[in-house]
């Protein structure tokens, strides 16, 4: 029953746009409260311009051209040589135990002080290395609590 209702306020709502914007400036929006209440989401527009296809082309390209340009996050420093120190016994110690099978509470403590000064690129390659081997049982942890 609900769903039927909501259907013919969001019918009615498109009928309504349709024939607000038929009667008015080219483009004009009307909005449906019964569906942001259905919803409860934000606002929901229903839209009219009565543009052909090469107008909605021409307006969705003005509109990005005013959009702000997306910059690219500048590349990471190299890491320092402490930072390298410590990815390569952080990747040992991950790579030892997974050959052993156990994750002990003195690795995790371990780990946790050489992750401290890693780059993100170098955090990141010891996780998809150590998570995965804890989800698929090659690593399997010998005390209770978190593993990192």
């Amino acid at each position: 029953m609900r769903n039927a209702v909501v259907l013919a306020l969001v019918a009615g709502g498109l009928v309504a746009g349709y024939v607000a914007g038929s009667h008015g400036d080219r483009a004009r929006s009307v909005t449906t409260p019964a569906v942001v209440a259905a919803h409860g989401a934000t606002e929901t527009r229903i839209i009219h311009t009565g543009a052909d296809e090469s107008e909605l082309r021409a307006m969705i390209r003005d509109e990005l051209a005013r959009a702000p340009a997306v910059r690219a996050a500048p590349p990471e420093p190299e890491p320092s040589a402490q930072a390298q120190a410590a990815f390569e016994t952080a990747r040992s110690l991950v790579a030892s135990r997974i050959d052993a099978g156990s994750w002990r509470e003195a690795d995790r403590d371990a780990l946790r002080s050489a992750i401290a000064t890693l780059s993100h690129d170098q955090f990141e390659q010891i996780m998809s290395s150590l998570f995965p081997a804890l989800n698929d049982g090659r690593l399997k942890l010998t005390f209770r609590g978190a593993a990192v």
